[in-house]
């Protein structure tokens, strides 16, 4: 995500919503084997009450939203948060690579 985070714009492409919605709805555009699929989440995350940062992925510096819902629909892509650590296609781990594709639908090499 570091990756992507250096580029504003592809992270705005990731998301249909531009701001931060009230209904709490979010539909997120990620590259599922090259296909552009929709994957629709909430924003019901898990915080630690002690520094109001989510459980989960943390942004660097800042209390950033787009961070851990993206690690959300990651998380529902893949089925599981757990999954997401563990998750191999065509023999990757969910390393830059995939999630670089995943990210952009560009082809990309470990």
């Amino acid at each position: 995500m570091a990756s992507i985070a250096e580029v504003p714009d592809r992270v705005r492409a990731i998301f249909y919503n531009e701001e931060v919605n009230a209904a709490g709805c979010y539909l997120l555009k990620l590259y599922i084997d090259g296909v552009p699929t929709g994957v629709m989440i909430d924003d019901s995350l898990l915080f630690n009450p002690k520094t109001n940062l989510p459980v989960l992925a943390k942004p660097n510096g800042g209390h950033a939203l787009w961070v851990p819902l993206i690690e959300k629909a990651l998380a529902k892509v893949f089925g599981s948060y757990a999954r997401c650590d563990n998750y191999t296609r065509n023999g990757w781990n969910c390393d830059s690579a995939l999630t670089f594709n995943i990210f952009t639908g560009a082809p990309a090499e470990q």
